[in-house]
């Protein structure tokens, strides 16, 4: 014996009519066939933009830990540096372009007394890379006065 879509036994009932009956009341309705693929159509989009965000992202991450080991580079070249001077760097890496602002550290964090010969500096470092993707690292040094 056949139901009714909606699993309604008595849908038919039991009288003579029982052949047209289960003809009419088997199979999905249209609006019940319209929903599925409402929600077969939802689920997909949903899934693909996960796979096409997890496609990107191991790209994502190799930029920026590249962008990040070419900041670590910049800034242990100039740390190294004999004297550093107050002012902007700019210099390329293709297709990395970064900035390194060299300025006097606030006085708060400056060694206290003018007769020593240290003087703390702020190195802020900015990296940018295409489209639009940056990252900054900022470190403090105690350089000597010469």
């Amino acid at each position: 014996m056949r139901y009714a879509s909606t699993g309604s036994r008595g849908a038919c009932g039991s009288t003579g009519r029982r052949e047209a009956c289960e003809r009419r009341c088997a199979g999905f309705s249209l609006l019940e066939v319209l929903a599925a693929l409402v929600i077969l159509t939802l689920a997909m989009t949903v899934l693909f933009r996960a796979y096409s965000n997890a496609m990107r992202a191991p790209g994502h991450g190799e930029s920026r830990l590249a962008a990040f080991q070419l900041g670590q580079s910049v800034l242990e070249q100039y740390l190294g540096a004999r004297a550093l001077k107050a002012g902007l760097v700019r210099g390329r890496s293709a297709p990395y372009q970064w900035v390194l602002d060299i300025s006097p550290a606030d006085e708060e964090l400056a060694p206290e007394g003018g007769s020593r010969p240290w003087r703390l500096l702020s190195l802020r470092l900015t990296v940018a890379w295409p489209p639009a993707q940056s990252i900054e690292l900022h470190t403090l040094h105690l350089a000597r006065i010469e």
